[in-house]
């Protein structure tokens, strides 16, 4: 079975949202391990190594034994406790393995009581006049109403703009920020729609006038931008300006990276370093990477990064910090570090809606890395 269904099949089990048919084929799938040769091979195509084939293996086959009288129901309660698709070292390894004790979290801080839980729909709207509007307080329906704009929140945490035929004879700007642990999602007056990440901003025209469409961002957003091929769409960000005429395409340009991202859907972009004349038309399925140095284009798997829009975190090869600077983010900690991990790089999959000591321990299973939690504070060490 291809490692990715797999994962996808172990993430509908662990929601209860499997089907028959899904439901059946997780169960063969299990059911074809039947020696350690089989789970041996499996682990081994996927890179992984030999100590880890035998632990999963030891796992797997003594929860399968005992389950024989009622194989089906047994084997699936198992594996809804005990499968995880966890994050790998340096190759892209997936594989289903116990719940492992907190042993790669040291120790919490007493200080430590609430749990730290994933982020969530929360965001705040600065209007043109400096007002802001805590949307977490304010429930489904209009925000703003009248006949030349309209800002209402929609039942699916939507920020939506309507805006009159008049032309304004100033345009007027809105901004809306996530904070750490927030994502949030606004429908601008052209069509566009744009999902914020955690730590973001936004600043927009409530109706675009003229020529142009122009926004500016902070942080992380995916664009579906509202054709339009007589008003070019640009997004303006730390290090860059994207022109576009409709499309879909993903920037990840937070002021604190040393990069900035641009990756193509659909459709077609142009990305232009701000301080040189650098510019480079992507095609889909390729990133633009600009740091202060050089401006970079290559081909990528786009599902690593839309996967937050998605509810995932999906890394491929990436360095420690950077994976830490996201959880950060989400889970609205503070990351430190005791060690340097300049050299470590991960590859995996796993829903953002887990908790955070989930997330640690997956990457503990690596034996590379260990976790001190003291608060919401995350100690980083080997």
């Amino acid at each position: 079975m291809n490692k990715e269904y797999l994962a996808r099949l172990l993430e509908l089990h662990q929601r209860n949202e499997l089907s028959e048919k899904q439901s059946e084929e997780l169960d063969k799938w299990f059911q074809s391990l039947d020696n350690g040769k089989n789970l041996d091979s499996w682990i081994s195509e996927a890179g992984g190594k030999e100590e880890l084939s035998a632990e999963l293996y030891r796992d797997f086959s003594a929860n399968y034994n005992e389950a024989r009288p009622t194989r089906r129901t047994l084997v699936l309660r198992y594996i809804s406790i005990a499968a995880t698709i966890i994050m790998v070292f340096s190759v892209s390894l997936y594989f289903i393995g116990k719940q492992q004790p907190e042993a790669t979290i040291l120790s919490k801080s007493r200080t430590s009581v609430l749990p730290i839980m994933p982020g969530k729909n929360q965001a705040i709207l600065t209007l043109a006049n400096g007002t802001q509007i805590n949307l977490n307080d304010h429930k489904t329906g209009a925000l703003i109403s009248g006949e030349d704009l309209a800002i209402t929140k929609t039942s699916d945490g939507e920020l939506v703009y309507k805006a009159g035929s008049l032309e304004a004879e100033k345009a007027e700007f809105n901004t809306i920020s996530t904070p750490q642990g927030g994502q949030y999602q606004v429908a601008l007056s052209d069509g566009t729609h744009v999902w914020l990440n955690a730590a973001s901003t936004l600043k927009y025209p409530t109706r675009f006038s003229g020529g142009k469409r122009e926004v500016e961002l902070s942080g992380e957003g995916y664009f579906e931008v509202a054709h339009n091929p007589e008003k070019p769409f640009r997004v303006i960000s730390k290090k860059q300006t994207i022109t576009v005429l409709g499309t879909h395409f993903n920037i990840n340009s937070y002021n604190d990276e040393p990069f900035a991202k641009t990756t193509l859907l659909e459709g077609s972009v142009m990305v232009a370093d701000k301080s040189s004349e650098r510019t480079s038309l992507l095609k889909p399925g390729q990133q633009a990477i600009l740091d202060e140095f050089d401006l970079k284009v290559k081909s990528v798997d786009i599902r690593a990064a839309v996967a937050w829009k998605n509810g995932f975190f999906r890394f491929q090869n990436e360095e420690l910090k950077v994976i830490m600077n996201q959880i950060a983010r989400w889970y609205n900690v503070e990351i430190s570090y005791k060690d340097n991990f300049d050299a470590m790089r991960f590859s995996g999959y796993i829903s953002r809606d887990k908790s955070i000591h989930q997330i640690l321990e997956l990457l503990g299973l690596t034996k590379s890395v260990k976790f001190k939690i003291e608060g919401r504070k995350i100690i980083v060490m080997k």
